[in-house]
């Protein structure tokens, strides 16, 4: 009866607060935070703060170079019970500008729009007033712990915010997510994988007027791949395959030489992961390909026609030509290397039960340091030249 009780006050303490939820929500969803803008995601965040500090919350900051920052929070650390963890994040997908084009704004059906606004601003908004409600009422039972990351969008690709969060989540008693929910209010228990690949394939140039015969088109091949990669996706069946990015060539009068396209895929169970792995087995029968992703040997691994590569470098180069290509300072990018490093291969070592980087994986590890690109060029097309002969 007391957590029924305290249901009905919080609910009719949001009601009674309804128009500052409003505001903040319009507030919040003003300032532009894509991923990339760290600037505008650390003032949707300074606003947060201010608000969760008003609710008693402890808060802190825990800053990322490139990305937004982290803010985290602890109300009520002092009582007894296990604590639970509200999670949320203050980026979005919306490129810089988009506010300008579609404003906050609630329409004559009382639908809400702006960058955002779902995708989660408003579930940002009902964080703070949550708290606010049991801070008000007194709630003692647990301590509630507070995480909004500022990279969420990227998965935290390029920051150490999946590891700080894994840290203060752990030994809660649950997450809630506050992401946006469905249309009848129904509660979301669980959450789609993901999976990246990159796809290329490697083509033959030639000038498209004077010796087209000559080329092989790596575009029109990865057309006839894009087309087969769109039919893995099974919406009924929670397989969601995306093919989203696409480069490839470089004049129009050239017969492309090579094409790259990024692969989303979201997964219900490891079972359709396995089954998506060999569809790119399938995929990579029908001609030759390059798969570039922390997991292609493996998905490959049963195959005898696989030439398994891994292409590394000396620290000092690698930090060379990261902060040359991304603008950073030696440190920084030494750092963002270390930070990558340290998630492909929790991401390699999960999914294949191996250890990201071991020679016994792979069929030939080359040292750009020592050969440069075009001598790793050479290098493989020797290796498969020798293979080649050595089958004959």
């Amino acid at each position: 009866m007391e957590d029924r009780g305290l249901i009905v006050k919080t609910s009719a303490y949001i009601d009674r607060h309804r128009d500052e939820m409003l505001s903040l929500w319009e507030k919040i969803v003003s300032i532009e935070s894509g991923t990339p803008d760290k600037e505008g995601v650390d003032r949707v965040g300074a606003v947060l703060k201010d608000e969760l500090e008003s609710a008693g919350v402890e808060t802190a900051v825990i800053p990322m170079e490139r990305f937004g920052n982290l803010l985290t929070g602890v109300w009520n650390k002092e009582a007894a019970g296990q604590p639970i963890v509200l999670i949320g994040h203050m980026d979005t997908v919306f490129a810089k500008g988009t506010l300008e084009k579609n404003p906050f704004r609630i329409d004559e059906n009382g639908n809400a729009h702006g960058p955002g606004v779902l995708d989660m601003k408003a579930g940002l908004v009902i964080v703070v007033y949550v708290l606010k409600a049991l801070h008000e009422y007194g709630y003692g039972k647990r301590p509630i712990r507070v995480v909004f990351a500022g990279d969420e969008e990227n998965g935290h690709r390029q920051t150490n915010a999946e590891s700080e969060i894994r840290k203060l989540c752990a030994g809660c008693a649950a997450a809630f997510n506050f992401e946006t929910g469905f249309i009848d209010d129904g509660l979301v228990v669980g959450r789609k994988g993901s999976c990246r690949v990159t796809l290329t394939v490697h083509g033959v140039a030639a000038h498209a007027g004077n010796d087209p015969q000559r080329g092989r088109n790596a575009i029109l091949e990865m057309a006839h791949k894009i087309i087969e990669i769109q039919k893995l996706h099974d919406f009924e069946h929670g397989l969601f395959v995306n093919v989203g990015v696409i480069q490839g060539g470089t004049v129009a009068n050239a017969v492309a030489a090579s094409c790259e396209v990024g692969i989303d895929i979201r997964y219900d169970s490891f079972e359709r992961l396995e089954e998506t792995l060999q569809a790119i087995k399938k995929i990579a029968e029908e001609g030759p390909c390059v798969l570039v992703g922390r997991c292609a040997d493996y998905a490959l691994e049963e195959r005898d026609d696989v030439l398994s590569v891994f292409i590394h470098a000396d620290l000092e180069d690698r930090i060379k030509n990261v902060a040359k290509l991304n603008e950073l300072t030696d440190n920084k990018a030494k750092d963002l290397i270390h930070k990558t490093d340290k998630r492909r291969a929790s991401y390699y070592n999960y999914y294949t039960n191996k250890k990201w980087g071991d020679a016994e994986s792979y069929d030939i590890c080359i040292n750009s340091s020592k050969f440069g690109v075009d001598g790793c060029v050479k290098a493989i097309k020797d290796f498969l030249e020798l293979e080649a002969s050595l089958e004959e």
